[in-house]
């Protein structure tokens, strides 16, 4: 089935994918065009040609020698969201996969190479379908050497300019996880404390051979604490232990979780949680679902949240942060929250001379004087003092340095005699601090 092509259906195929990514509500009119605009092509031919995209897409997946669960929602979902509708089309596809999966060696290349000698569609369809595959190698949260080699080679093959890897490796190729550990922290004692012992505790279990769960995490304190940082450093180091598959690391709001009415807030919320399974959620401000009595928006999120956290609490963290005050008043809105999140990690505030180190973080392209120094300390010292509820600590810091900075270019512009790399670029003066 893989040797046979045809001329044409790639390129309806190419704008049902666009259409279903980008304009949901049209998917069965884009399906439609793709068998409408190939009906003068031999039906044989044309369902061929599919069949070995698809196997492009098998055999992308399969590269690595894995032929994972995401893998296989990811094409499927696929097939499914473009062609449905299509129920000739679908059903043919979805023999075609059954058959193609079983394929001990699909050469992308080959395929590559042998469907462009025959179809004839426009860039932005040859670029769409170049995205699908860089996507399918990338969902696994890892690039291998073998898929980067494949992904350099297509744009060769497809017509394509070799700068389009690069645009789809900023869009799609993984971020290495955090290289930090918990002791490159500046303060936050008390929660590298209870860092290091949730972690001992996991090492001490694996060696007397107990069963091993992740767990959630509450994170409770004032932004700029470093409780994203730490959810990270989390997610790293539990991949490490083997009791994460990927480590990889999520943030989400409201917004990404409910939806536009009722019935989506549980789909959309079920996706976010797909994603995250092998790594960490962050729910940020996780109390912005519960908007009072009548959200029911917000609650059929937490509803949607607690039994899929629990049925997968084997390969998943989820950590909720945010104030504590209206933390604890989220955890009493369903039964099962506080069960499921029985773990506590208080963030305090940073004192002055641990802002000052992280201001020193900040700034390390920068230099100043002792007089400087001290006008730096005091400022900080004093946003200390006159703290609020919305004192930002490492984030009050950065806007610091970015005020600095400003004052600093306004004062350099009045010099006519600065010369590229001037010392002085670099230089903070006491003027500077305002």
């Amino acid at each position: 089935m893989l040797e046979k092509l045809g001329k044409g259906a790639l390129f309806g195929l190419g704008i049902g994918y666009a259409v279903a990514d980008g304009l949901g509500s049209l998917i069965g009119a884009g399906a439609g065009y793709a068998v409408d605009k190939f009906n003068n092509q031999n039906v044989d031919n044309q369902f061929d040609s599919y069949s070995c995209f698809l196997g492009m897409m098998i055999g992308m997946a399969k590269i690595d020698g894995k032929f994972d669960d995401d893998e296989k929602e990811l094409i499927l979902k696929r097939l499914k969201d473009c062609y449905y509708q299509e129920k000739e089309l679908y059903h043919f596809l979805c023999e075609a996969y059954e058959n193609i999966i079983n394929e001990e060696n699909i050469n992308i290349i080959t395929l590559a190479r042998q469907y462009d000698s025959f179809i004839e569609y426009d860039v932005e369809d040859r670029e769409f379908i170049y995205e699908i595959l860089f996507e399918i190698a990338c969902i696994d949260n890892e690039l291998s050497e073998n898929e980067i080699e494949i992904l350099q080679k297509l744009p060769k093959y497809l017509g394509l300019k070799q700068d389009i890897y690069e645009k789809f490796e900023k869009k799609y190729k993984p971020k290495p996880l955090t290289t930090l550990s918990i002791d490159d922290l500046t303060g936050l004692n008390t929660v590298k404390d209870d860092i290091k012992t949730i972690i001992n505790s996991i090492k001490i279990e694996k060696l007397r051979g107990g069963k091993v769960y992740p767990g959630h995490y509450i994170f409770q304190g004032n932004p700029g604490t470093g409780k994203t940082t730490v959810a990270r450093i989390l997610g790293n180091k539990f991949k490490e232990l083997g009791v994460l598959s990927k480590g990889h690391f999520i943030e989400v709001k409201r917004d990404d979780l409910v939806g536009e009415y009722q019935g989506h807030t549980a789909v959309k919320t079920k996706e976010v949680l797909n994603k995250a399974l092998g790594g960490v959620l962050f729910i940020d401000e996780v109390y912005s679902l519960r908007n009072g009595a009548g959200d029911d928006f917000g609650m059929e999120a937490i509803n949607t949240i607690v039994p899929f956290i629990e049925d997968n609490r084997q390969n998943m963290i989820v950590v909720i942060a945010g104030y504590s005050q209206p933390m604890n008043e989220f955890l009493s809105t369903n039964p099962g929250l506080k069960s499921r999140f029985n773990t506590t990690i208080d963030f305090e505030d940073y004192n002055t001379d641990e802002l000052y180190e992280i201001f020193k973080g900040v700034s390390k392209d920068f230099n100043w004087n002792e007089t400087t120094t001290k006008k730096i300390k005091d400022y900080l010292s004093n946003m200390i003092m006159n703290k609020d509820e919305n004192f930002g600590n490492a984030r009050d810091v950065r806007k610091f340095f970015e005020n600095i900075k400003k004052h600093q270019i306004n004062r350099l512009v009045e010099y006519s005699d600065l010369v590229d790399n001037d010392s002085r670029l670099y230089e903070f003066i006491v003027n500077d601090i305002k």
